[in-house]
């Protein structure tokens, strides 16, 4: 997770030092941004969620529902 963010953060600065050399005009970084904002981003974030799924996990996991549903007794609240 800490790699992303490192990334984000070194695309930002480039970025900001592109904008302030003036390589691009108004509508290129609107563009830049209307990219980054409904393409780069979200994929990021759902990428960030891929994890491996192990023995471990699934057992956490049952175990938090089963304890959701014992304790509501619904897995859901309606």
């Amino acid at each position: 997770m800490l790699d992303l963010q490192v990334e984000i953060f070194i695309l930002v600065g480039i970025g900001y030092l592109i904008s302030k050399l003036g390589l691009f005009n108004k509508q290129t970084r609107k563009q830049i941004t209307d990219l980054v904002l409904n393409i780069v981003l979200p994929v990021a974030t759902a990428k960030s969620f891929l994890i491996k799924l192990t023995p471990s996990i699934m057992k956490t996991t049952l175990v938090v529902f089963f304890s959701i549903y014992w304790y509501t007794g619904s897995l859901f609240y309606y």
